[in-house]
């Protein structure tokens, strides 16, 4: 898919849910992809059937629009929208409240509760050296 469109991750004018629902769509990936833990993915379902844009308050896992192979790799490009105990691959009522995040080199880290705050912030320093002005960056970290 990347190559071709020249190396840019997808994006769609509609919101990123939308990008998302591209991936789908070309089967580059499956609902549970794209949905966090506990997501059924029935905003991605209800999309594919009755063809209209998804909300990104109905996203469970938020995604940068704009980015591409040659972004700096450390940029978070996917993340899950709320911690979950155990994180989402290793889900567990005891464990510590984590989420997941997929960088742009394809790489995941799992990011605890606590040091969220931090994280996003370099976050969107990040994005913003990469030329994405700072309110649009922001944005992504405050969605609910």
């Amino acid at each position: 898919m990347y190559s071709e469109h020249y190396g840019n991750f997808p994006s769609d004018t509609n919101g990123f849910p939308n990008a998302l629902l591209q991936l789908v769509k070309g089967d580059y990936c499956n609902i549970g992809e794209v949905t966090g833990p506990g997501d059924d993915g029935s905003a991605f379902k209800e999309a594919l059937s009755r063809g209209k844009p998804i909300p990104e308050q109905r996203c469970s896992r938020i995604y940068v629009q704009g980015l591409s192979e040659n972004s700096n790799p450390q940029i978070a490009i996917l993340w899950d929208k709320r911690s979950t105990p155990g994180g989402d691959h290793f889900r567990r009522p005891w464990g510590e409240r984590l989420r997941e995040v997929c960088l742009v080199d394809g790489s995941m880290k799992v990011i605890s509760e606590q040091g969220w705050v931090a994280f996003s912030s370099n976050q969107i320093e990040l994005l913003v050296r990469e030329g994405m002005d700072k309110a649009t960056a922001r944005h992504y970290y405050e969605i609910n």
